[in-house]
């Protein structure tokens, strides 16, 4: 069993509601709305997938299953930086209308990760709903 803690910024935007709830920081919204992630929860893995490499594996298969075939491919716009060391960084920044009006998220994905993945899309739809604009980084290759 493992201690849960949510790293964030004191200070952040507050998220706006399409309904009569007042405003209120990301991370007491992510608190309220995921109690698994709240101040003094516990992570108990599942016995089917013990370890992290046993959930990176599980979620790499997850992902190809149910998400590969899939109609919906993410539309990214991407930006690639080449570094002076000969590797790169590359932002894929989310589509959306106003993306210049809105709040920047930014997403960092696992080692393996990518913007197609189903947490990072899952992530990216909600906070583009909520009127956020996303980008995500690959800072590795």
């Amino acid at each position: 069993m493992y201690d849960v803690r949510l790293i964030h910024a004191n200070e952040t935007q507050l998220l706006r509601s399409d309904n009569d709830r007042p405003p209120r920081r990301l991370a007491d919204a992510v608190q309220e709305e995921c109690p698994s992630l709240a101040q003094g929860a516990k992570f108990l893995p599942s016995p089917l997938v013990p370890g992290g490499h046993a959930q990176t594996i599980y979620a790499f298969l997850g992902y190809y299953v149910y998400y590969a075939h899939s109609i919906f491919r993410p539309k990214f716009t991407r930006e690639t930086f080449g570094l002076s060391d000969g590797g790169n960084v590359v932002l894929d920044w989310a589509l959306c209308k106003n993306p210049m009006q809105r709040p920047i998220v930014t997403v960092l994905s696992g080692v393996t990760g990518t913007s197609c993945d189903f947490y990072v899309r899952k992530c990216y739809e909600e906070l583009i709903k909520l009127q956020y604009s996303v980008v995500v980084v690959h800072s590795r290759g």
